[in-house]
């Protein structure tokens, strides 16, 4: 699966891996940098459907809500072997999903997605300011028979930095998974992810989610494979690894005025690849708070068409995330 589709396979991912080297002037300035960008992007469009195959007779409709926000510290940027000074990254997104069971065997969805992504970096450093992604959820899920489901869930709408909108920040990447469900606490995915605008253009593989104990679940599925621990009903701690990207579109003039003018109206990926812990708390059905922290110890920048990699230093994060169902 492609880390830009943000794709859920049936399951609830969640992952982490944590430190506690967040100090008060690092979670200060995490706090009041994101929280802007989150209550704006949480309030006007929550959501990120996770649906599964078994949730189809539960009710003719469904709706799902989710937001988070991430902020990843200060790292030294290099490119060549030269120092481009340093890289802070913030990465939000949000969206919200409703569904329809038409029948047993089928529930279609649909509904908006935004992610909106700020950088701090020097000019010379190659990096855009922010990015943007307007885009439409479309999905649908077959419950092939008992064991058996697939899913396939399409994205089409803006991926852009927003200086000069054209058709070519038009971009649809989808994801498509088959689920075996051998017990309800046993089942297997195998899920691709495509993006043809961004740099891997292709990702999947197989994955399990593995309830192993009363209080001890497996979920080994990208983009965020964890170990979950329940310590009481309602609260639970994880720990594992993420990956977090964002892809857009770069302006007509984004590489002109860097200098580098063969970067002008390129595609741009960036990624994260985590080690992360949380906890989470769910209050009810229809509310759940994530709260994580960890170490991004691989940040990674990429023009597509101009083959230019851009690689930054680890630094630890913090994200915040709500989500539930109604």
């Amino acid at each position: 699966m492609h880390p830009d589709t943000r794709p859920e396979f049936g399951t609830t991912f969640t992952c982490p891996v944590g430190q506690t080297w967040l100090q008060a002037t690092f979670a200060r300035s995490c706090i009041v940098r994101n929280m802007n960008h989150f209550c704006l992007v949480a309030a006007g469009v929550l959501a990120a459907g996770r649906l599964h195959g078994s949730e189809l007779t539960d009710s003719n409709y469904t709706s799902t809500y989710s937001a988070s926000t991430s902020f990843t510290a200060e790292g030294e940027i290099t490119r060549h072997g030269s120092d481009y000074g340093n890289l802070s990254s913030t990465l939000t997104r949000a969206s919200y999903v409703a569904s329809r069971a038409i029948n047993e065997q089928w529930r279609w969805s649909v509904g908006p997605l935004i992610e909106y992504s700020r950088f701090e970096a020097t000019k010379r450093a190659l990096i855009p300011e922010e990015g943007f992604v307007t885009a439409l959820h479309l999905g649908a899920v077959w419950q092939i028979n008992e064991p058996w489901s697939a899913r396939f869930d399409i994205r089409p709408g803006l991926y852009t930095d927003y200086k000069d909108v054209s058709g070519s920040d038009f971009n649809a990447p989808f994801v498509a998974a088959v689920t075996y469900a051998c017990s309800s606490n046993l089942m297997w995915v195998l899920g691709i992810g495509v993006n043809l605008r961004s740099d891997l253009g292709t990702i999947g593989g197989p994955g399990v989610r593995w309830r192993f104990a009363d209080d001890w679940t497996l979920n080994l599925i990208l983009p965020k494979p964890t170990i979950d621990y329940t310590l009481m009903r309602g609260l639970d701690l994880y720990a594992g690894g993420e990956w977090r990207s964002t892809y857009f579109r770069v302006g007509e003039n984004f590489g002109s005025a860097r200098g580098k003018p063969v970067l002008n109206n390129d595609d741009f990926t960036y990624r994260e690849l985590r080690g992360v812990a949380g906890l989470r708390w769910t209050i009810a059905r229809e509310l759940r708070i994530d709260l994580e922290g960890g170490y991004a110890f691989n940040r990674r920048a990429e023009f597509r068409a101009a083959d230019v990699t851009i690689k930054a230093d680890g630094a630890p994060f913090v994200q915040l995330a709500v989500g539930g169902s109604f």
